[in-house]
């Protein structure tokens, strides 16, 4: 039963122009509150989870845990959400396919279900094939027909990094376009500018990511990961900045990690009021 805050007002609307009647929007606001892909991740809770045919980036700094996180949420996808049959596609444009899946196997993901991971790799053909992406993407996704597709890193890959901003505007659309068109969620992880490190003195921001602003304006939604160091312990967190068609009480979450797995296995709510106390005793140069 829908809330009544989220019943849609057909007053004044011509319903023709997008639902045929009242009862079908009422479904398709039903749709958005239904769990798609269900998690162990609070954060990902707090909006019901990933939703089909929407993009969901992920910022932040270089060696700041998108490809750690990656790889937590395509186990945590295969363990919670998945059929017998279901795969990933997973798009690399800074490591080779090879060190990608061993790091799986680290991780002690099984092997039948590293099998089921469709791994693409922009290193493995070292510049010699450069063609479409979103033409590729489209097609191995049409052969394979997987459950998610997951970007790591689009700010590195091929047609995104040495293009100029309007060229890198025109490729994120295409992305979103595609994602709608599949109809899976899409996972974009992304690069901050050069300029923001780890330990970074202030909260990174949406605006903060590399190149084109076009991810952070057209993302249904977004997340910001933040790590830093107190002494030898680093905090790793993950905030949560644009959940379109959600409402989220709570934003900000610390990731667990476990070394000898190189994963983020758990991830608890954080306060912000306590966040500001243990980021003021971060490690800083004199």
């Amino acid at each position: 039963m829908l809330s009544s805050s989220r019943t849609l007002q057909m007053d004044n609307v011509n319903p023709e122009a997008v639902f045929s009647c009242k009862e079908e929007a009422d479904l398709y606001l039903e749709e958005l509150d239904r769990v798609q892909f269900h998690t162990k991740y609070n954060f990902l809770k707090a909006h019901n989870g990933f939703r089909k045919g929407n993009m969901h980036t992920f910022l932040g700094t270089s060696g700041g845990g998108k490809s750690t996180l990656t790889r937590s949420l395509m186990i945590d996808m295969f363990q919670n959400f998945s059929h017998k049959e279901d795969k990933i596609l997973l798009w690399l444009s800074e490591e080779r396919s090879k060190d990608y899946i061993a790091q799986l196997h680290k991780t002690g993901m099984p092997f039948e279900l590293i099998n089921r991971i469709i791994v693409y790799s922009e290193v493995d053909e070292n510049g010699k094939n450069r063609k479409d992406v979103i033409k590729r993407l489209d097609w191995i996704i049409s052969e394979h027909k997987p459950m998610a597709v997951f970007y790591d890193n689009i700010t590195t890959s091929m047609e995104y990094a040495t293009v100029t901003i309007p060229e890198q505007d025109k490729f994120y659309h295409r992305l979103k376009t595609l994602a709608l068109n599949s109809d899976i969620p899409f996972l974009i992880m992304a690069h901050t500018n050069g300029k923001i490190t780890e330990n970074y003195e202030h909260l990174i921001d949406q605006n903060d990511i590399r190149g084109s602003k076009q991810p952070a304006m057209i993302s249904e939604f977004f997340y910001i990961l933040q790590a830093f160091y107190v002494n030898e312990v680093r905090h790793n967190t993950i905030r949560l900045t644009k959940f379109r068609g959600s409402s989220v009480e709570h934003r900000l979450y610390m990731l667990d990690y476990k070394k000898e797995m190189q994963l983020f296995v758990t991830d608890r709510k954080l306060e912000f009021e306590g966040f500001k106390e243990i980021f003021k005793t971060r490690n800083t140069l004199k």
